[in-house]
Formats: C-alpha cells, sequence, structure tokens
C-alpha cells in the first residue's frame, strides 16, 4: 500500500495497524501497490489517465526529488535497504 499522507510504502499489516488508529488516519488516501486506489471519494473519470500509467509514474509526479536510490542507505529511514558492492540490494 502506498498512503499519499504519509508519503509511505506500507505492507498490508502495517498500513492496517496505521491507519486504524483514529478518524484522522483512516481519511488518508491510500492506494494497492498495483494502481488500485482505497477511498471513499469518487475515481477520476478513465479517460483522464493514460493508458501506460502506474504508481510509478504517480509518486515520480507526487513526490518530486526523490528517487528510489534516496532510500537506500539512508541514515534517516531506520528500515532502509542497503547495496553491497556488487549492487545487489539486501
Amino acid at each position: 500500500m502506498f498512503c499519499h499522507l504519509d508519503r509511505a510504502l506500507l505492507c498490508e499489516d502495517c498500513d492496517f495497524s496505521i491507519h486504524s488508529v483514529n478518524d484522522l488516519t483512516k481519511k488518508h488516501h491510500r492506494f494497492l501497490i498495483n494502481g488500485t486506489k482505497i477511498s471513499a471519494t469518487a475515481v477520476p473519470n478513465p479517460s483522464s489517465l493514460t493508458v501506460n500509467s502506474t504508481i510509478l509514474d504517480y509518486l515520480l509526479k507526487n513526490i518530486p526529488g526523490r528517487q528510489v536510490e534516496d532510500f537506500l542507505d539512508s541514515p534517516y529511514v531506520p528500515f532502509s535497504f542497503s547495496k553491497n558492492g556488487d549492487d545487489e540490494i539486501f
């Protein structure tokens, strides 16, 4: 799941524990990784979406300046990934 307001990618269990806490967090707009929006509000007209639109396109558009590499080896992200010398991600 991706939470637009938290700007976080979450597993199903974490999403539930975070977004079931109170009425404010329950209102957060969240998206399944496959691009399906989970919200009580109306879905935009499909004609306004491009055929090749993906969750990655959405993330790049709405979180400018951030790249996947920004989350690798980040001292600010407690559960970040790290690369070894062979460019493999752990």
